[in-house]
C-alpha cells in the first residue's frame, strides 16, 4: 500500500517538475526534461508495485498518479506521460512473450531496456514535439539511468538501516531473557557437577 502512494506520489511529482522546470541541463553536456530524475525513482517503485500488486495494480496506480497530475501539472505533459507508459509496458510485454522461448535469459532485459527507450522517445515526441526528439533523448535515457541507480542505492540504504534498527531491537528485547535462561543452565550444569562430586566421594 505504502509503496503504490509513493508510486503514485512520484508520477504526480514527474510531471510537475516537468510543467515548472520545463527543460534542464543534467551534466555531459546534455539536457532533459526536469522529472527525469523523478521518473528514475519511478521505474524502481514500479516494479516494487508490480512485485506486490501483479500488472493491473501497476497500471491502476499510474494511471490513478496521472489523472492527480492534472491537478498541477500541464494537461499535454500528463497526456504524453500516461501514453508513454502504456505504449512502453505494452510494447514490454509482447517482447517478453516474444523472446521468452529463444532467449529466457535475455527476454527480461531487453524487453525492459526496449520499453524504457520507447517510453522517452513516446513522451519527448508528445510533449515536446519531433524537432527536439533526438536532441533530448541521449539526455532523458542518461538521467532515467542515474535516477533509477540513485533511488536503488537510497532503498538499498534504508533496507539495511530497517535490518540493522530490527536487529537492535530484537537484541534488547529477547537479550534479557536469553542471559537469564543461559544463567540458569549455568547453574544447573554447576549443580550437577557438584552433586557428581559429592557422589565420587
Amino acid at each position: 500500500m505504502a509503496s503504490g502512494l509513493l508510486l503514485a506520489a512520484t508520477v504526480v511529482a514527474a510531471n510537475t517538475m516537468t510543467t515548472r522546470l520545463g527543460v534542464v541541463q543534467i551534466g555531459f553536456g546534455l539536457a532533459a526534461p526536469a522529472g527525469v530524475y523523478a521518473v528514475g525513482l519511478l521505474l524502481v517503485l514500479r516494479n516494487v508495485v508490480q512485485a506486490a500488486l501483479g500488472s493491473r495494480g501497476a497500471w491502476a496506480v499510474v494511471f490513478a498518479g496521472t489523472g492527480l497530475s492534472l491537478a498541477t501539472a500541464d494537461a499535454n505533459i500528463v497526456l504524453a506521460s500516461g501514453a508513454a507508459f502504456a505504449f512502453s509496458e505494452t510494447l514490454a510485454l509482447a517482447g517478453f512473450a516474444l523472446l521468452e522461448r529463444r532467449w529466457p535469459a535475455l527476454c527480461l532485459v531487453v524487453s525492459a531496456a526496449a520499453a524504457a527507450i520507447a517510453d522517452s522517445m513516446v513522451f519527448l515526441f508528445l510533449a515536446f514535439g519531433p524537432p527536439t526528439l533526438w536532441t533530448l533523448l541521449p539526455g532523458q535515457l542518461l538521467g532515467k539511468t542515474l535516477g533509477a541507480l540513485a533511488a536503488l542505492l537510497v532503498l538499498r540504504v534504508l533496507g539495511l538501516a530497517v535490518r540493522l534498527a530490527a536487529g537492535l531491537v530484537i537484541r534488547r528485547a529477547i537479550g534479557p531473557a536469553v542471559s537469564s535462561v543461559l544463567g540458569a543452565v549455568a547453574d544447573a550444569l554447576t549443580a550437577a557437577n557438584a552433586r557428581r562430586r559429592d557422589d565420587a566421594r
